[in-house]
């Protein structure tokens, strides 16, 4: 099922206030981009994939989602990790294809102390 565009960004904005969403804090990244079409199975498929790899993944690693419902799918790479001022952060490379567009972002997650990972859009010093 293919959202109306002010559904789906009620539907973002919804999902944004939710605790423990990867992109909670910082979601201007999504304006206007490819994921504007994502239906809600998009979305928790993109999230899982970059929660997978947060918790998992070691520097390098890929990992590919996909629905076939949709045609819709991206990758999430893990570019990095360091321990910084702010703890344990990871750069992701995020790809996703929403036909007939497709984009990609770098972002920056850090975990927090209660466990969660949170975008932190902040250059990071290293400890």
């Amino acid at each position: 099922m293919i959202f109306s565009k002010s559904n789906l960004i009620s539907l973002i904005v919804i999902a944004l206030l939710i605790p423990g969403v990867p992109w909670a804090s910082n979601w201007q990244w999504m304006k206007d981009t490819e994921v504007m079409s994502f239906d809600e199975q998009d979305w928790a498929l993109l999230e899982n994939t970059i929660t997978q790899m947060l918790n998992q993944g070691s520097d390098g690693d890929k990992q590919q989602w996909q629905n076939p419902q949709t045609g819709n799918s991206g990758t999430v790479q893990i570019q990095d990790t360091r321990e910084t001022i702010a703890g344990t952060c990871r750069l992701l490379l995020i790809s996703n294809n929403a036909k007939p567009e497709s984009g990609f972002t770098r972002m920056n997650y850090c975990k927090q102390q209660d466990g969660q990972w949170k975008i932190d859009p902040r250059p990071q010093q290293q400890k």
